[in-house]
């Protein structure tokens, strides 16, 4: 999540990129590089993992970002993309680990 932040911030301060207009191009960015960094600084090396946990945070993110926007009508802010970058990271390295745990045991037993 601070690493998107950080990235984020980069791209409207160095970048002189506008919320919410130029969102079309800040969004690509955040939902590209900040997922497979990440994914990658928490340890996921091998490829499958790397981008299951990546598809998986990009998917969580706007899934979580249209369901918070439905609900509350918020579409900018500090606080939702704090909170929803962080969940949908979080729910990603579960959902990645409980299948990496789940091929695993797969092959203890085919094995």
């Amino acid at each position: 999540m601070a690493l998107s932040m950080a990235l984020e911030i980069a791209l409207i301060v160095v970048g002189r990129l506008r919320v919410p207009q130029d969102n079309a191009i800040i969004a690509p960015i955040l939902l590209t590089v900040s997922p497979i960094a990440a994914a990658l600084i928490c340890g996921y090396r091998r490829p499958g993992e790397l981008v299951l946990v990546a598809f998986l945070a990009v998917f969580f993110t706007l899934l979580f970002v249209m369901v918070f926007g439905r609900i509350t009508g918020i579409s900018t802010g500090i606080v939702p993309p704090i909170v929803i970058r962080t969940l949908a990271g979080l729910l990603a390295a579960v959902v990645t680990d409980q299948v990496g745990s789940a091929r695993a045991a797969k092959n203890v037993t085919a094995g």
